[in-house]
């Protein structure tokens, strides 16, 4: 499992090829040892279901879910089977008051992916019950995601919600909408950070003026 060919290709030069395949390697063989999370055939789940040429938006996540059975390779997303989370809740609820729409009943957020909503989290794994581990791990690999995005690509909508996520706007430059607002997790939510940032309808006005199909986020 690795990524797609077409975000290699998009992503990477000779040297840095040469670098990503001898880093994986090792690290697919830590994955699996230490059972971390999603599984190694999820992890690049968020990269196949939107390849390069499709992306629109960029939801970026912090961490995959820790706990057993939750993450699925797209940030803040979970399998249908799975209770929705504390901080998806909010999202649904969010986008249930911009859309005046019931509230989604399961978590998987694959058909917003397949949209071109590029669903990544900063650290793309992360070891059971312990958030937060991986991130200086993968940091070099996500950014790149953003910095490469940002420099190829023109009126791409990039998502930033909380603290960690505001700090990559740095990354992204000014041919594109950067959204922030607090982070939709319940600490932050409660507070008055979430609620009534109306991104899902700026988002897609903005997708809108640039020519662009706009994402049907409530199904």
């Amino acid at each position: 499992m690795d990524l797609p060919d077409n975000w290699k290709e998009f992503l990477f030069d000779q040297k840095t090829q040469e670098n990503w395949t001898k880093w994986w390697s090792a690290q697919r063989e830590k994955h699996q040892l230490n059972q971390d999370l999603p599984q190694v055939d999820q992890l690049f789940n968020a990269f196949k279901s939107t390849p390069v040429s499709t992306v629109k938006v960029v939801l970026l996540g912090q961490d995959p879910y820790h706990g057993p059975g939750q993450a699925d390779g797209y940030a803040f997303s979970v399998a249908p089977d799975q209770p929705i989370p504390p901080s998806l809740i909010n999202i649904f609820k969010e986008l249930s008051a911009e859309y005046r729409v019931p509230t989604a009943r399961h978590g998987h957020l694959g058909d917003w992916a397949k949209q071109g909503v590029l669903l990544m989290n900063s650290a793309w794994s992360v070891p059971q019950n312990s958030p937060g581990a991986y991130l200086s791990l993968w940091k070099p690999w996500s950014d790149l995601v953003l910095l490469k995005l940002a420099e190829k690509s023109q009126g791409i909508v990039f998502m930033l919600w909380g603290g960690h996520a505001h700090k990559k706007a740095s990354l992204i430059g000014k041919n594109h909408l950067i959204l922030k607002s607090g982070h939709p997790s319940p600490l932050s939510a409660n507070r008055g950070y979430w609620f009534g940032n109306n991104h899902f309808t700026l988002a897609n006005e903005y997708l809108i003026s640039q020519g662009k199909t706009p994402i049907n986020w409530v199904g």
